[in-house]
């Protein structure tokens, strides 16, 4: 049952496509453009089975182009890949600097203090001795 439905369906649809075509062929211009493109397709196809060197040739220049192509991309991809590494290890360096650099200052600030109190301690201790 199911079957007889399939044909059915598929029976329409080629009694379609067949009626389109045939409505469409009644226009010249549509007439004169299947007739070129059939031509233009037949003389394509003679030549090809006439020259199947020159589609091998064709096929394996473009597989080549592809290939080079797909390469490039793969390098760019790559080095992208590289640079995008680099960026995440520099942050970690620039903070390592600026601890470093901090860690200078802190000291030299520090040690300055540090050096303040003991002039100001001894300044003291000599003003309070005289």
């Amino acid at each position: 049952m199911r079957n007889q439905k399939s044909n059915k369906l598929w029976l329409g649809i080629l009694g379609g496509a067949v009626a389109g075509i045939a409505i469409s062929l009644l226009d010249k211009n549509t007439r004169n453009s299947v007739m070129t493109g059939s031509k233009s397709m037949m003389t394509n196809a003679k030549s090809m089975a006439k020259n199947p060197d020159d589609i091998v040739g064709s096929l394996k220049e473009m597989s080549s182009k592809l290939r080079t192509s797909i390469e490039q991309i793969s390098e760019d991809v790559a080095f992208i890949s590289s640079k995008v590494d680099e960026m995440k290890e520099v942050p970690p360096q620039v903070a390592g600097v600026i601890k470093e650099t901090k860690e200078v200052v802190v000291d030299k600030h520090t040690n300055k203090n540090e050096n303040e109190q003991t002039s100001t301690n001894k300044n003291a201790t000599s003003t309070s001795i005289q």
